[in-house]
């Protein structure tokens, strides 16, 4: 039985010396130059959404609170197709101790000079706030890809000024990592007077209300070195 044992060890450090090798063996790494490029694109938007919220009181019903706003609204050339109905509901005055009933829209316009119009016409009895939804442009696709463009050139470029720099030339692309796709919203003129005094309810701060559409885009790009 002890003579048994003696080839199974064998054969078992023969495995072993067998895998080790096969580990060991590493392959060089080719010379790459990684950087990043960034763009940026301000837009004026031309589909704006703006919300206003009624709320019946005292003195007013929500219908008559609800025609009178239309009325305005058509003073001021914004018509009846352009306002949309997106809640009905009620809510707790805390003041008079009960229930009153609400109702918002969502107003479709073009430019910003429309909600300066409304802000200094319309009569805010009954108004429960004011706000900006949705902002966009009806080219935003191909400003995006503008912006993801100029991203790429800036990269390129940084590549080829460095390795200038230390006598190398750029070779082949060889990897496009996206970092960043930004769409954002920022303030970028005058404030909204009267709407950021009329918060959305529930809201826990003041509104901060973009004007302009920022967009904003970065990748890692890696290149060969020849």
């Amino acid at each position: 039985m002890k003579y048994l044992i003696i080839p199974v060890a064998i054969l078992a450090f023969a495995s072993c010396s067998s895998d080790t090798t096969e580990i060991t063996s590493v392959t060089a790494q080719e010379r790459t130059i990684q950087v990043t490029g960034s763009a940026d694109m301000e837009v004026t938007p031309d589909q704006i959404e703006f919300r206003i919220g009624i709320e019946e009181d005292n003195q007013n019903s929500l219908d008559k609170i609800e025609r009178e706003l239309r009325k305005q609204l058509g003073e001021l050339n914004i018509t009846s197709d352009k306002i949309q109905t997106y809640g009905v509901g009620n809510y707790w005055n805390w003041k008079y101790d009960d229930r009153r009933l609400s109702k918002d829209f969502i107003i479709q316009l073009s430019n910003m000079d429309e909600i300066d119009l409304i802000l200094a016409n319309i009569d805010m009895n009954g108004i429960g706030y004011m706000s900006l939804g949705e902002l966009s442009h009806q080219n935003i696709h191909e400003y995006r890809k503008e912006v993801k463009i100029e991203a790429l050139k800036q990269a390129k470029e940084k590549a080829t000024y460095m390795l200038e720099a230390m006598d190398q030339e750029l070779g082949e692309l060889i990897t496009i990592k996206e970092l960043g796709d930004g769409y954002n919203w920022w303030w970028g003129g005058q404030s909204l007077s009267n709407a950021s005094i009329y918060p959305s309810r529930g809201s826990q701060s003041g509104n901060n209300n973009p004007r302009n559409i920022s967009l904003r885009y970065e990748v890692e790009v890696t290149f060969q070195i020849l």
